[in-house]
């Protein structure tokens, strides 16, 4: 029994079944009324049910009516009944493009990409013309460029690329697939009006490793006449300072998003520790996470990975555990991993394999490749090298290049050629686009001077397109960021610079310092390979800051690249010289230079 029968709906059926003209409207519109209502879910879709069966029973001329099937292929996916859909769409006698659009979105909001495009493909192929619903759709549906490309060509064609939808569409579409240049065109041909397409680019370029560009349109935004960032724009905002390691941009933007009337919710306040937890502001992160009353597993998840790149595993660890015990929350594969990485950032091997056997043992939570990798770098970094490969060799599902890569690091940390290279070739199967991985062999061959086999791995990189990032570093002044790399000598304030990195040599030299040279992966001899340590990127980066910020102000630096053990020395070093706290941000984790210590404990 419907608790509500179909007349509480205001269903009156009272009409002859002449009256067409009235009743398909009125069915179709109670279809269409007959959607997911949170908690009420389940009385809407019985409801929903009951008007099918009336228009099965009312007779062929209701049951075929294209509107009355439209509605009806709408309705059922909302509630999770997609072949209902499918079955009704196929029977119908007649199809217009209404009913085409209709199960083409179907398909694209359920995530069958492969179907939408049969679909569409059928649609054209039986003469129906698309509209700007479907390539709006469609073009949502582009997983590849040339896809994407084909959809702006139709759009080009049928003479609807003034249309703001499909524009903003597009624009959505080329950003989303890392094809910002042609995002940025269209942008670009007219003034948007429409906030979409403006949060498509600024989340596209903090996506795509853009970030000062996000940024730079962010703020273009907020200075436009007729629009308003909304809370889309500032979570691309901060993605991006996130990326930047700008922590001054990042509370400008904070203050600036709690002083235009928003309220902090999930989405935002997760945003907000992860973008603080990167730019080694712990304790802000904390202070965020713990006044967020609705905490759900993402922003757990952020707090306990922003202690764990932070140095701070044994706050990570009491915080999963708090979250188990007081909260009840049961942990995902996400969770699982931010505190295996946690424990992987500090050797804490014994707690990685304990909280690894309780995911399927309490959880029944099945490892995937990211787990398996982080047993493998725990394993590997403790020098267990055959463990880890045993480890390997048992996995129940073939190692992907995570797996193969934490164990090619490890076999670099410890010399380790012959299982390094083994590792190496079991990563090149996979075709790995990665550049880390073939530097990683490559400085193996160059630790032993195996010159000749250190110009093959650059002649396999070359040959399969494979481009080594150059090592780079920056430091955010004052809202501007200034960028380092190795040996660079184009910054206004070089000579400066180089000044500071000899008056701080010779006070590393009198307390014992001695450059290690090894880590030099060039076949030069050893005043040049000390020449080339003074001048890593990341140096420049401390050098840099030391002169233009005030005695007792932390330092933070950004680094694309992982620390080499050489920089960390003289990092800690340079801390105890000058008195100033070093943050430096690698592509691992945090590292929090202070009197000559770092968080990490030299494991990194």
């Amino acid at each position: 029994m419907l608790t509500p029968n179909v007349a509480n709906l205001g269903l009156q059926f009272s009409c002859s079944m002449n009256c067409l003209t009235r009743i398909c409207p009125l069915i179709t519109l109670r279809l269409l009324a007959c959607q997911s209502r949170g908690s009420m879910n389940w009385l809407y879709r019985n409801i929903g049910r009951a008007i099918h069966g009336y228009v099965v029973k009312v007779g062929r001329d209701v049951r075929d009516d294209v509107s009355v099937n439209s509605a009806l292929v709408f309705m059922y996916p909302r509630f999770g009944d997609l072949d209902p859909a499918g079955s009704i769409f196929w029977s119908m006698p007649e199809r217009n493009v209404v009913a085409w659009n209709t199960m083409i979105s179907v398909y694209a909001q359920t995530g069958n990409i492969k179907e939408t495009w049969g679909l569409f493909n059928q649609m054209l192929v039986e003469g129906f013309e698309a509209n700007e619903i479907t390539l709006s759709c469609m073009a949502n549906s582009s997983n590849e460029l040339l896809q994407g490309m084909m959809i702006h060509g139709l759009v080009i064609k049928i003479g609807l690329i003034e249309d703001e939808i499909i524009g903003a569409s597009l624009i959505d579409m080329y950003a989303r697939l890392n094809s910002l240049v042609d995002a940025q065109k269209l942008f670009d041909v007219k003034p948007r009006s429409e906030m979409g397409s403006w949060n498509s680019l600024i989340l596209g370029y903090a996506k795509n490793g853009y970030p000062r560009e996000a940024l730079n349109l962010f703020y273009r935004l907020r200075d436009h006449r007729n629009l308003c960032p909304n809370s889309i724009s500032f979570l691309g905002a901060l993605n991006a300072c996130a990326a930047l390691g700008a922590v001054k941009e990042g509370k400008v933007i904070h203050d600036y998003f709690v002083n235009s009337g928003f309220k902090v919710d999930r989405i935002i306040g997760t945003s907000l520790i992860d973008m603080y937890s990167k730019c080694g502001c712990v304790d802000t992160a904390r202070d965020i996470f713990e006044g967020m009353k609705d905490k759900d597993l993402v922003a757990w998840s952020a707090m306990i990975s922003g202690h764990g790149v932070n140095g701070e595993v044994k706050e990570a660890i009491k915080l999963f555990d708090r979250m188990r015990k007081n909260y009840h929350l049961k942990p995902d594969n996400v969770i699982f991993t931010s505190i295996l990485s946690a424990c992987s950032h500090s050797g804490m091997l014994e707690e990685g394999w304990f909280y690894f056997n309780e995911m399927k043992r309490v959880y029944g939570l099945e490892p995937k490749q990211e787990q398996y990798a982080c047993i493998v770098d725990l394993l590997g970094r403790a020098g267990k090298l055959d463990e880890s490969l045993d480890f390997i060799k048992e996995m129940p599902i073939e190692p992907d290049v995570s797996v193969w890569g934490a164990l090619l690091g490890a076999c670099r940390i410890h010399n380790n050629m012959k299982l390094g290279i083994y590792a190496a070739e079991k990563l090149f199967e996979l075709e790995t686009k990665d550049a880390g991985y073939y530097v990683l062999l490559s400085n193996l061959y160059a630790a032993i001077g195996r010159w000749n086999d250190v110009k093959k791995v650059r002649e396999l990189m070359k040959s399969r397109g494979v481009q080594k990032p150059p090592g780079r570093s920056w430091v955010d002044l004052n809202g501007s960021i200034h960028e380092f790399f190795v040996g660079d000598k184009s910054h206004p304030q070089s000579d400066k610079i180089y000044m500071k990195l000899d008056e701080l040599g010779e006070k590393m030299k009198e307390m014992g310092y001695i450059p290690d040279t090894n880590l030099v992966l060039h076949d030069v001899d050893d005043e040049v390979k000390e020449e080339k340590l003074t001048s890593h990127s990341e140096r420049l980066a401390i050098a840099f800051a030391l002169i233009n910020t005030k005695h007792g102000e932390p330092i933070r630096v950004t680094k694309n690249l992982r620390v080499c053990a050489d920089c960390h020395r003289t990092t800690k070093l340079i801390s105890k010289i000058t008195g100033r706290k070093i943050i430096v941000r690698d592509a691992r984790r945090f590292h929090h230079f202070e009197g000559g210590k770092c968080s990490c404990a030299d494991y990194w």
